[in-house]
C-alpha cells in the first residue's frame, strides 16, 4: 500500500472507512486522538480540496482500487490523510 500523492507531509490522521454508520466512530475524546489512533467513518468530517490533476488521478486510483477488490470479492478500503 502506498500514498497517492508523494509528499514530505507526515500522515496526522488515519481512517477506516466501511461505508456505514452503525458503530462507525471513534470512542476517544479528541484531546486524546494521537499520529497512531485510528478514526471511522462517522469522525471524518474534513472538506478535501485537491488540485483537479490530483483529484482525478485520486478518482481514477479508487476505482482501480475498487475493481480489483471487486473481482477478489473483497471489501475494505483505508484512506490516509496527509
Amino acid at each position: 500500500m502506498g500514498n497517492l500523492f508523494c509528499t514530505e507531509h507526515t500522515i496526522h490522521r488515519r481512517f477506516d472507512l466501511k461505508g456505514s454508520s452503525l458503530g462507525r466512530s471513534t470512542d476517544k475524546p479528541e484531546e486524546e486522538l494521537d499520529a497512531s489512533t485510528i478514526l471511522k467513518d462517522l469522525d471524518l468530517n474534513f472538506i478535501f480540496r485537491l488540485q483537479k490533476s490530483w483529484f482525478q488521478d485520486f478518482c481514477r486510483q479508487v476505482d482501480r482500487d475498487c475493481e480489483f477488490l471487486e473481482q477478489e470479492r473483497i471489501m475494505d478500503y483505508s484512506l490516509q490523510g496527509t
